[in-house]
């Protein structure tokens, strides 16, 4: 299984101050729409416009067999845009790749507020291309009030993540996955087989800008490389 995985555009979340309030659904700004479209067109190039590594990756994104998406707005507005301008199946919406905490609201004094997320309804108007679970699991809002995660907690989510996309998938399909900064270094953890040790984000953690791609190919052996990566 090839898995290629996107980081959402820039959101507000990544240009507030750490001292003003970080709520917990944030949107993605107008340079981060912009962001995921400067990357869809540039893989809509001719293929002799495009290096030779650039038109490989045309390649995959346009025989993408499965795609995902986190259920975090900033992640399924990006999905949105590529849906709409890169060929896609039906996108599988999926709690287990948010980012790591979930989208727990802090105020100034970094106390935690309640957040339920996007309910079933408001998932169906405004993403109608995704493949929601049933109804009942989301009436209450994907999130409804959970508590923030330890690093543990994320790690376990992440290994149980990676080996339900290698029960589900062949060694020969091309998966998108569009997730977070941290989650996607989580998965990169678990692609290269890595023991979890707390503070491994101290010293083994792949920096990406948003909108970056990058390639996992999840069989022996396995590699993850950054393939796109915007200023």
């Amino acid at each position: 299984m090839q898995l290629l995985l996107l980081r959402h555009g820039e959101a507000t979340n990544n240009v507030t101050p750490p001292e003003e309030a970080r709520f917990g659904e944030h949107e993605l700004t107008a340079r981060g729409m912009a962001q995921v479209e400067q990357f869809c067109q540039h893989y809509n190039q001719e293929d002799q416009i495009l290096d030779q590594r650039d038109a490989q990756l045309k390649g995959l994104l346009s025989k993408v067999d499965y795609a995902y998406s986190s259920p975090m707005l900033r992640a399924l507005q990006t999905t949105r845009i590529v849906h709409q301008n890169l060929t896609l199946p039906p996108v599988e919406f999926h709690p287990s790749l948010m980012e790591w905490g979930g989208p727990v609201e802090l105020d100034p004094e970094d106390q935690e507020r309640k957040v339920r997320g996007l309910n079933d309804q408001q998932l169906q108007d405004q993403f109608p291309f995704l493949r929601l679970p049933a109804p009942e699991k989301l009436s209450n809002g994907w999130w409804d009030n959970q508590p923030k995660e330890s690093p543990e907690e994320v790690w376990a989510r992440g290994k149980e993540l990676l080996n339900l996309l290698r029960s589900r998938h062949q060694s020969e399909e091309v998966v998108l996955v569009v997730s977070h900064l941290w989650f996607i270094n989580v998965l990169r953890q678990h692609v290269l087989a890595n023991d979890f040790n707390y503070g491994w984000w101290e010293t083994d953690f792949i920096s990406m800008n948003n909108a970056a791609l990058s390639i996992c190919e999840v069989v022996a052996p396995p590699s993850y490389h950054l393939a796109w990566n915007p200023v």
